[in-house]
């Protein structure tokens, strides 16, 4: 910085030529030390090396820049809390069943990645500053390069109609390089356009050399870069002819002659900025003609002569209180940029994030133990139903059972009662409970998993009886009736007294045999009618033992199946309330770390602020705070005594670099502006 700020004062050619000879001597010291800063903290062994080192480089201005280290060391602790907090969550198999559960873990993970995602890393050391060269085909930008960086070699140099830069060139001089552009408006306009657009945004100043008149597309590309606030110099290019010794140094006595008709490009150029809103750059016309053949000429002092009237000097003291003034800041405030861009992006994602996620797992906390008792009085429900339908059908059943009884005890009595059986639909009883539970379970969103099968009931065996009575009532009546008769006749000889029967005999002893055949025929049909009525019986009781045992299973079996479910069910939302408390603290983690990340922004914008002081000569250790918001607002807090220092500082050096208002607050008023604020 000291180098460049000496430019201020040196006119004389072999001046500045010993000024570009310590640029270049030192320019690569100053690369080993920024590319061995940003390791220095990784690699102690390099710490009494590099310090050595530092200290040789350590000018009144404050050279040195430590802000890359100071960015990677806020960096790192971050990165540290970050993996320190953001730990691995495993989930239970049923987070995924709950579909606003999984919203709201997707929404916790996605911020986790994205913070993992603004730690980027630094951009590389960029080394020299990079000055692009640029304006319409044929107005001298190669001639001007080669004046900037005392190339005489005339070659390259365009003799005629025909264009020669043709693709983007870099040329190095001390600390700057120089891109020396194709035209706008060239043969090939949209690909060298373009190209010299490229050059343009990845420089840190750009050198706009104008010649004759403002065409069209120059004036497009001119506003696009005014817009841009990139570091601007407009170069309006005088081409009188000085190509002979004469003609150059008719020059060197008369150069007012050439620059009478700049003034008239300047105001052109001033009416572009106007027409855009912004500040126009400053103009300087030159002849980097004359210049460049003040370098090839064999006569020095007219050489001299020629380079001091072309006034290249004047270019070379103004490019470099732009560097100075501008492109360095600017190269700063974009390196905190880098860093700070997606940090902030995210901080400003969360702080419209986490209150929506918060809501969304407060509501879930809320809402979930009521669901799961309104789930279970549904089970519950479900499940008392089923068994009242069960009892109501046992009922029903047992008022049929004497018409089942009537089939039973014969050689089809399995497939009979096998019939009946799998008329009553059991089964439809156990699988309509499980449909009706797995309904209410999808209700709130769940869902019941498949249990294991039962065993089966065994209820195609019939109950156990004695066979079925074959004789009818009549048959046993007859057969009883004629058994007593013939044994009354037998007993009494009636056979023989019939031979010779008197007819009153006659009739005494056949009413006699008939009376006890009646006897005989009813005690028999009262016989037949008892068994028949206890095998009634014990078939009915048994028919309804075994109906009440297959009841039994299957009312046991219903209400297995709503323990079963109520279990699977108060799994499930155990599971899912210790996925919810794992998801709150993510959740809460996130929270401390958004406000860690506001310490880290602020911490960044301390760095840069502290190195825009350096750069405008202030004490960047009188800066106590600072809070940044990017084209907007900054704000410094220092001490009392130092508000009006730093006011001067920052207001009068870097407006235009920041582009935002600027407030200087006393640090005894904790973050409270001193009254007064600058708007750019």
């Amino acid at each position: 910085m000291t180098g460049l700020f000496a430019v201020d004062s040196r006119h004389d050619v072999d001046e500045l030529r010993a000024l570009e000879s310590w640029y270049t001597k030192n320019a690569a010291l100053f690369d080993r030390v920024a590319a061995a800063m940003d390791v220095r903290r990784t690699e102690p062994g390099l710490r009494t090396a590099l310090d050595l080192l530092v200290s040789e480089l350590v000018l009144a201005f404050g050279a040195v820049d430590t802000s890359r280290s100071d960015y990677r060391d806020i960096q790192s602790a971050l990165r540290a809390e970050v993996e320190a907090r953001l730990q691995r969550t495993p989930y239970s198999e049923h987070a995924m069943e709950h579909e606003e559960l999984v919203e709201v873990i997707g929404r916790v993970g996605t911020l986790e990645r994205e913070l993992r995602d603004a730690m980027r890393p630094l951009p590389a050391v960029r080394g020299r500053l990079l000055v692009a060269i640029v304006g319409r085909t044929k107005s001298g930008k190669t001639t001007l390069r080669k004046a900037l960086t005392r190339d005489a070699d005339r070659s390259g140099i365009g003799r005629g109609a025909h264009r020669t830069t043709r693709r983007t060139s870099a040329f190095d001089v001390g600390s700057v390089t120089y891109l020396d552009t194709p035209g706008f408006a060239a043969k090939d306009d949209d690909f060298d356009a373009q190209r010299a657009r490229a050059a343009c945004d990845s420089a840190d100043a750009v050198i706009w050399n104008y010649a004759d008149t403002l065409r069209d597309e120059e004036s497009a590309e001119l506003r696009r870069l005014l817009l841009s606030g990139k570091p601007l110099l407009a170069v309006v290019n005088v081409k009188g002819l000085v190509d002979t010794p004469v003609r150059l140094q008719l020059f060197a006595d008369l150069p007012g002659r050439e620059f009478k008709s700049a003034s008239g490009h300047a105001d052109r150029i001033e009416q572009v900025a106007r027409a855009v809103g912004v500040a126009p750059p400053v103009i300087l016309a030159v002849h980097s003609g004359a210049a460049h053949e003040a370098l090839c000429t064999e006569d020095r002092g007219l050489g001299d002569r020629a380079l001091r009237a072309s006034r290249l000097p004047e270019l070379e003291q103004s490019l470099t209180r732009l560097l100075v003034e501008r492109a360095i800041p600017l190269r700063a405030v974009r390196l905190s940029e880098d860093v700070r861009a997606p940090l902030a992006a995210f901080h400003d994602r969360a702080a419209e994030e986490l209150p929506q996620i918060g809501r969304a797992l407060g509501e879930l906390e809320r809402s979930t133990p009521e669901e799961r008792a309104a789930l279970l009085e549904a089970f519950r429900t479900v499940g008392r139903n089923s068994r009242e339908r069960l009892q109501a059908e046992r009922h029903r059943v047992k008022e049929r059972l004497p018409e089942v009884v009537r089939d039973l005890g014969g050689a089809d009595q399995a497939e009979r009662w096998s019939d009946f059986i799998t008329g009553l639909d059991l089964d439809g009883l156990v699988s309509g409970l499980e449909s009706e539970l797995e309904q209410e379970a999808r209700k709130q969103g769940r869902v019941l998993r498949t249990r294991p099968s039962a065993p089966e009931r065994q209820d195609d065996e019939p109950p156990r009886v004695r066979p079925r009575p074959d004789r009818k009532i009549v048959t046993a009546a007859a057969k009883g009736a004629a058994t007593a008769l013939l044994g009354s006749f037998a007993a009494k000889g009636l056979p023989k007294k019939l031979a010779v029967p008197p007819p009153t005999v006659t009739v005494v002893y056949a009413a006699e045999a008939l009376t006890g055949a009646a006897k005989a025929v009813s005690s028999e049909l009262d016989r037949a009618r008892q068994e028949k009525d206890e095998w009634t019986s014990a078939t009915t009781a048994a028919a309804e033992a075994r109906l009440d045992e297959l009841c039994d299973w299957v009312d046991a079996r219903l209400a297995s199946i709503v323990d079963e479910a109520t279990a699977q069910v108060d799994a499930q939302f155990e599971a899912q309330s210790a996925d919810m408390r794992r998801t709150r603290e993510r959740f809460e983690q996130l929270r401390r770390l958004r406000s860690s990340l506001r310490s880290a922004l602020d911490s960044i914008d301390l760095v840069l602020t502290r190195r825009l002081v350096e750069l405008a000569g202030g004490d960047p250790a009188a800066i106590r705070r600072a809070a940044r918001t990017p084209g907007v607002e900054l704000r410094v807090w220092t001490d009392a005594s130092c508000v009006a220092h730093m006011r001067t500082c920052l207001h009068e050096h870097l407006v235009d670099v920041l582009t935002e208002r600027i407030e200087i607050c006393s640090d005894s008023r904790s973050g409270e502006g001193d009254g007064t604020a600058a708007d750019d």
